[in-house]
C-alpha cells in the first residue's frame, strides 16, 4: 500500500518536473492550465504503463521513451528546447542519485568505524 503511494507521488513529481523545466527552457511559454493538463496526461501515461508492464527495467525504458515523445508533442514548435529541459531533469536526477550513494556509503563507513572505536556499540539493535 505504501509503495503504491510513494510510486504515485514519484510519478506526479516527475511529471511536474518534466513539464515545468521544459516550459522554462522553451521560448514560448505555456499557460498554467495547459501545463496542468499536460502534467495530468503524463501522470496518467506513467501510471498506465506501470500497470501494464510493471516496475521493471523494461517499464522504465517505456516510460521515459513515452515521456520524451510526449515532450516533443507538447513543445512541437521547439522540440530541441524540450529535449534540453529533459536533459536538465535527468542530470538533476543523476546528481541526486550520486549524492545519495556518497551519503549512504559515508554513513555506513562512519558507523563501522564507530563500532570499532567504541566497545559499547554492538552491531545490532536492542529494541
Amino acid at each position: 500500500m505504501i509503495i503504491n503511494l510513494a510510486d504515485t507521488i514519484n510519478s506526479v513529481l516527475q511529471s511536474i518536473m518534466f513539464v515545468y523545466v521544459s516550459n522554462y527552457c522553451s521560448k514560448t511559454k505555456r499557460s498554467t492550465l495547459s501545463m496542468a493538463t499536460w502534467i495530468v496526461i503524463l501522470w496518467g501515461v506513467i501510471q498506465g504503463i506501470t500497470l501494464i508492464v510493471g516496475n521493471s527495467s523494461l517499464g522504465s525504458i517505456f516510460i521515459h521513451l513515452i515521456i520524451l515523445i510526449s515532450g516533443a508533442i507538447i513543445f512541437k514548435e521547439e522540440p530541441l528546447d524540450a529535449m534540453i529541459g529533459f536533459s536538465i531533469v535527468y542530470l538533476l536526477m543523476g546528481i541526486v542519485m550520486i549524492s545519495l550513494i556518497f551519503v549512504y556509503t559515508g554513513n555506513l563507513i562512519a558507523d563501522l568505524i564507530y563500532m570499532l572505536i567504541d566497545p559499547r556499540v554492538k552491531g545490532g539493535s536492542k529494541a
